[in-house]
């Protein structure tokens, strides 16, 4: 009886013990599975890590590439605006912007001022010789008392007096650069049919472009106009300081002639009124 009891204890317990391996051998594989979770997630998350330092390294890139776009912009942004502070000194940009002729420069340099060159009309009138002054010419061709010869319709810049007797005359040009209006700082050689001279003629004043106005602030080389009969007289210097920069900024003064800037040494203009003669 003692020794049937023993060997059923002996047996309860090697169930025992069989039971419970199994259960160690499924801990150690749930540990394993659970690493190897942790290692995916690891490799995962290094993955991200990886992913997300390139998504940063492109950003960077693309920062980098918009930058030097920006500079690159920036550059061409500041090139136009020097090419068109360059332009626009003048009346014109381009010869489509003169219909009877060329968009010029005066002086024919970087900086120079743009205005129309436009053809020279032969004189429509008829034109009978006679003792009053009438060289009846008809073109260019009939004026060769001089070099460079143009035949026009005259009087020419009338200004005020009694009228003189409307006419065919012939000019003759003063130049063809400036070279032939001496070497003087703001000597310009005006051609035929700029400024609506019928011929070229040489001009004066202290400047030539932009460059050569340093005594004040913001200098501009402007032109200047004879105020009885708006013919080109030179270009000058003006800036902040100076009392007028053209015409437009001298107002009336009660009715007592036309306003008009005049230019002054050193930029030192000053609103006139000028009073044409009876």
């Amino acid at each position: 009886m003692n020794r049937l009891i023993i060997v059923l204890l002996v047996g309860l317990l090697w169930g025992c013990s069989g039971d419970d391996s199994p259960k160690l051998g499924n801990n150690a594989n749930n540990a394993n599975n659970i690493n190897n979770v942790n290692n995916v997630n690891n490799v995962n998350n290094s993955n991200n890590a990886n992913n997300v330092n390139n998504s940063n390294n492109a950003n960077n890139s693309n920062n980098s590439n918009n930058s030097n776009n920006m500079t690159d912009m920036g550059q061409d942004m500041a090139d136009m605006g020097s090419d068109m502070a360059m332009v626009l000194r003048g009346t014109c940009v381009r010869d489509e912007d003169c219909p009877n002729g060329t968009c010029g420069r005066l002086p024919d340099i970087d900086g120079g001022f743009r205005t129309c060159v436009n053809k020279v009309e032969d004189p429509a009138p008829p034109c009978e010789l006679d003792q009053l002054g009438n060289e009846c010419c008809s073109s260019q061709t009939d004026c060769t008392a001089e070099p460079m010869g143009q035949c026009t319709f005259g009087p020419i810049f009338y200004c005020g007096g009694v009228a003189p007797r409307e006419r065919n005359i012939c000019v003759y040009g003063e130049c063809t650069d400036e070279s032939d209006c001496g070497r003087q700082l703001g000597g310009v050689c005006v051609p035929a049919g700029a400024f609506g001279e019928p011929a070229s003629i040489c001009v004066y004043g202290d400047c030539l472009t932009n460059g050569d106005c340093t005594n004040g602030t913001n200098g501009s080389c402007n032109p200047f106009y004879n105020p009885c009969n708006r013919r080109f007289v030179g270009f000058h210097c003006t800036y902040d300081e100076s009392d007028c920069r053209s015409d437009q900024d001298c107002p009336p003064r009660g009715g007592l002639g036309t306003p008009y800037c005049s230019p002054g040494n050193d930029g030192m203009t000053t609103c006139e009124s000028f009073i044409p003669p009876p």
